[in-house]
């Protein structure tokens, strides 16, 4: 089965990622308004 490292480092990856899709998403937002 999926251990508890495994299940945290993919968490933490996806939050990971979606921050950074963030960090892009917010100025290319700012400069559409």
């Amino acid at each position: 089965g999926v251990t508890w490292g495994h299940a945290a480092n993919a968490t933490g990856a996806l939050v990971m990622h979606q921050m950074q899709c963030l960090a892009q998403a917010v100025p290319a937002l700012g400069l559409t308004i």
